[in-house]
This record gives structure tokens, C-alpha cells and sequence, in this order.
């Protein structure tokens, strides 16, 4: 088989629009991929964290309002819960966005992607302000 064949027979078929990316675009695909990779890593770590002190170092029947109240007297569960907040709101926005390039163009695509950026915002300031009013009191 020779080069520019298709392994069943004949010439494989290049796409029609075989110009390049520039640079820019290539450098915000990379950031993507890296900050996917990077944050998939960080909440699995969190994630398997916050499940082995929520389920196995404390007792399920007693986490309660309560429970939590003191968890988040202390700036580390603060930290933690925000953190796994941002990670998974960003993993989830970038992933959502790779999605919407692969399946709208021009316009549409310029909406969804400010729409997803809103949502993820909204959620993320709303996470936020559960966590600070669930600390403050």
C-alpha cells in the first residue's frame, strides 16, 4: 500500500478545505487539551478525596447540615470544595466547547459558545456563594 491510499482500495479523499490552522488557533487547542488533561487529573484526585472522607472516615448517617457547618469552619475544606468546584466547572466548560466547535459554525457557534461561557459563570458564582454562606454561619 502506497502512500495517499486507502487500505480497502483507492485514493483517500482529501477534505475539500485543507488550509491550515494559524497559530493562534493551534495554541488555543493545545491550552484546551492541556487544561482538560490537567484538570480531569486534579478532580480525580479531589474528587477520590472528598469520597474517602464524606463515605469511609466519617459515618454517611451523620453527615448532615450540621457536618458540613464544621467541615467548612476549617479553610482547607473551603479550599478543597472550591477547588473541585472550579475544576470540574472548568473541565466540563471546555469539554462542553469542543463538543459545540465539532457541531455548529459561524454564528451559532459564537452563541453557544457565550451561552456556555454565562452558564458555567452563573454556576460557578452560585457555587461560590453556597460555599461562603455555608462558612459564615
Amino acid at each position: 500500500m502506497t502512500a495517499g491510499q486507502h487500505p480497502v482500495g483507492g485514493a483517500v479523499r482529501q477534505p475539500a478545505d485543507e488550509t491550515p490552522l494559524p497559530a493562534v488557533s493551534i495554541r488555543r487547542h493545545a491550552i484546551s487539551y492541556l487544561l482538560v488533561r490537567m484538570t480531569g487529573i486534579l478532580l480525580a484526585i479531589l474528587v477520590c478525596g472528598h469520597f474517602i472522607i464524606m463515605h469511609f472516615a466519617n459515618d454517611v448517617a451523620a453527615t448532615n447540615a450540621s457536618f458540613i457547618a464544621r467541615r467548612w469552619s476549617h479553610g482547607l475544606w473551603i479550599g478543597w470544595d472550591a477547588l473541585m468546584l472550579a475544576a470540574a466547572l472548568l473541565h466540563g466548560g471546555i469539554g462542553t466547547g469542543a463538543v459545540l466547535a465539532d457541531y455548529t459554525a459561524g454564528r451559532r457557534r459564537r452563541v453557544a459558545r457565550a451561552g456556555l461561557a454565562a452558564l458555567t459563570a452563573a454556576l460557578f458564582a452560585y457555587g461560590a456563594l453556597v460555599i461562603v454562606r455555608g462558612a459564615g454561619s
